[in-house]
């Protein structure tokens, strides 16, 4: 499996990987921007890769909230780790969102 993603990786080819990576985390970051989130990572075109960091309050926990939905992504000191690639699409993006913006809404409640 991982020499099969390799080559298609291999078959599409780095710039258009690279291409194709900034556009969703653009869309990433866009989405969180209109929710409020706090985005740590930079948001500058020049720097931009395709991770996102996003402080939180209770990372592990929203982690876990988050892997019970099969949306996976990771703790990181005060925040979590978003991390895309080619293979992600926009509706990968909506579940997250979706469920990020759940999950915040219930802890600002409680």
């Amino acid at each position: 499996l991982f020499v099969r993603a390799l080559q298609m990786a291999a078959d599409i080819g780095p710039a258009n990987v690279e291409k194709r990576v900034l556009e969703l985390t653009a869309t990433l970051q866009n989405r969180l921007t209109a929710l409020g989130a706090h985005i740590v990572s930079t948001q500058e075109k020049t720097h931009r890769s395709g991770i996102t960091l996003i402080a939180v309050d209770e990372p592990k926990q929203l982690a876990a909230e988050l892997a019970e939905r099969n949306i996976h992504i990771s703790a990181r000191g005060n925040g979590i780790r978003v991390a895309l690639h080619f293979y992600n699409n926009t509706e990968d993006i909506d579940r997250f969102i979706d469920a990020f913006a759940e999950l915040a809404a219930k802890a600002r409640q409680e």
